[in-house]
C-alpha cells in the first residue's frame, strides 16, 4: 500500500499488477466506512487471484 497523499492510497497486487486506487473521506461515519468496504470485498471476490 502506497499514501499518495493524506486521504488517498494505492494497492497494488504485485502479482498480477493490478492496481487499485482509494481516496477516502475523513468525515465518514462508520456506518459509510463499513458499507465501502463491503463493496471493495465484492469486488475482489470477483477477481481470479
Amino acid at each position: 500500500m502506497k499514501w499518495l497523499n493524506e486521504n488517498t492510497f494505492e494497492i497494488i497486487d504485485e502479482e498480477t499488477g493490478m492496481s487499485i486506487t482509494i481516496e477516502g473521506n475523513p468525515n465518514a461515519t462508520e456506518k459509510e466506512t463499513e458499507e465501502i468496504n463491503m463493496e471493495l470485498l465484492k469486488i475482489l471476490a470477483r477477481q481470479d487471484i
